[in-house]
Formats: structure tokens, sequence, C-alpha cells
């Protein structure tokens, strides 16, 4: 699992890094992307609010969006650093 999750973290801060904040899943799957690993899980109104370590994202069927760092000082999610 922790492997999974790493790899999850190597391609969403590549993506960071770019300057991408979303991309197909079919893309990111292709990268080795697992959308069925994640740190935490959050609902938000109607989206749930995906974290990878201190990187938060969206998920829908076709896409991996809102991909972004969450700030230090945010209290709504906990994050340990890999």
């Amino acid at each position: 699992m922790v492997g999974k999750l790493d790899k999850n973290y190597e391609i969403l801060d590549k993506l960071l890094r770019l300057g991408l904040k979303s991309m197909d899943r079919i893309t990111m799957n292709y990268m080795g992307f697992d959308a069925d690993y994640a740190t935490s899980v959050v609902k938000v109104g109607r989206k749930n609010i995906y974290t990878c370590f201190d990187i938060r994202y969206e998920l829908t069927p076709t896409r991996i969006r809102s991909i972004k760092l969450i700030p230090d000082d945010d209290p709504t999610i906990s994050k340990s650093v890999p």
C-alpha cells in the first residue's frame, strides 16, 4: 500500500511541478496512478476531496482535477509528508 501511495504522490507532484492542475484518468492510469489509494477522503458538499500526503485533488469519472498543495496552515485536513 505504501508503494502505491508513494507512486501516486510522485505523479501528482510531477504534475504540479509542470504547472498542471488537471489530467484525464486514462493518462494518469497509464502513468501508474491508482485512484483506489489516498491518505484521506473528505466529503465537502457533493464532492469528495482526496489527499495524498500534502497534495489535495478531486476525482471525476474521467479526470483528476483541482490538484494543489495543501497549505501548511489548513486546519481541515491533517497531513503527513512522505
